[in-house]
């Protein structure tokens, strides 16, 4: 009698920890993505053959979101620190594993914010972004 309790109550457990429903899985996810120059029309590019190449050494930061009491029934964040940094390749691209949960996005270019986006991560997701950046001097 004892052995089967133990086996009825062991049997879910396990299983569901098999399947990551455990609670104890925090599997990171992936958020992949491009910087590049856009055709801006109040901005002349200097150099036209360049419109949508990528923008390469585009400093990525990720900021975490803290809750702010007193919402008054809604849920208030503010943009919190820095939780991630990533620099983009020659290409413009870039790539960072991240923690599930929902992150500002700024993209630095030549020392100016250039482009701004919340998203949320969910665990195990594969995100793929893209910022166009009009030219910068």
């Amino acid at each position: 009698m004892k052995r089967s309790l133990i086996i009825c109550w062991l049997l879910p457990v396990m299983v569901a920890v098999a399947l990551g429903l455990g609670g104890c899985s925090n599997e990171p996810a992936t958020v992949r993505g491009v910087v590049s120059q856009a055709q801006d029309p109040n901005k002349p590019l200097d150099n036209p053959a360049n419109a949508g190449q990528g923008i390469a050494q585009a400093e990525v930061r990720f900021f975490g979101l803290e809750k702010v009491p007193g919402g008054q029934g809604m849920a208030v964040y503010k943009k919190g620190a820095v939780v991630y940094t990533v620099t983009t390749d020659a290409e413009g691209a870039f790539s960072q594993s991240v923690d599930p949960g929902v992150y500002v996005i700024d993209v630095w270019v030549n020392g100016q914010k250039a482009a701004t986006r919340q998203i949320e991560v969910k665990r195990g997701q594969n995100i793929k972004l893209t910022f166009n950046v009009p030219a910068t001097p």
